[in-house]
């Protein structure tokens, strides 16, 4: 496995969901809906405590800029804001569950991915209280669909050019990361 390739992908993932989760907690504040606000804290918590751990807070202030500087409708902010929060925790999430299966019986890895699938999971719900079901059931899908190419880029070193493999692989964690958003019938 190509470990500067994935911690990059996770890096930057990270970075997002921390940028995300900022932003719509002080939006959430402004509003004064303390639920949404702790359901944004509480979905990027670990991103958070990972980014400070790694030293990449540098790194954080420079993203700050995607949803502060930028002229537009808060709205569409708020809708990219949950689009990139989501998908960064289904990133995160996907790659705890494939190292999980690589690596059988590390407690520290077990608890990290359970972490991760409870952010994901607020994130998801998070989407879902902000916007009418329709709506975030779209956006949700987008960002699970975006997670999903990242994360075959990611490995798609390690199948060295099987398509066959990396077709099953792609589907495997759409499949998973649709179930864990409650996206199938």
């Amino acid at each position: 496995m190509e470990m500067p390739e994935l911690t990059q992908f996770i890096d930057a993932w990270t970075i997002r969901a921390v940028v995300a989760s900022r932003f719509l907690a002080r939006l959430y504040r402004a509003m004064g809906d303390g639920r949404q606000a702790s359901n944004a804290i509480q979905a990027g918590a670990p991103s958070e405590e990972r980014a400070q751990r790694l030293g990449l807070a540098p790194r954080v202030a420079e993203g700050q800029a995607v949803f502060g500087d930028e002229v537009g409708e808060e709205i569409e902010k708020e809708i990219r804001a949950w689009q990139s929060l989501v998908e960064s925790q289904a990133g995160i999430s996907a790659f705890h569950a494939m190292v999980e299966g690589c690596s059988r019986g590390r407690r520290g890895l077990r608890g990290a991915r359970q972490a991760a699938g409870k952010a994901f999971h607020r994130a998801v719900q998070g989407y879902r209280i902000a916007f009418p079901e329709e709506m975030a059931r779209e956006g949700i899908s987008l960002a699970i669909q975006a997670a999903t190419i990242l994360c075959m880029e990611a490995f798609l070193v390690d199948l060295n050019g099987d398509p066959a493999l990396g077709q099953e692989l792609h589907r495997n964690i759409l499949e998973a990361l649709q179930a864990a958003a409650g996206l199938t019938a």
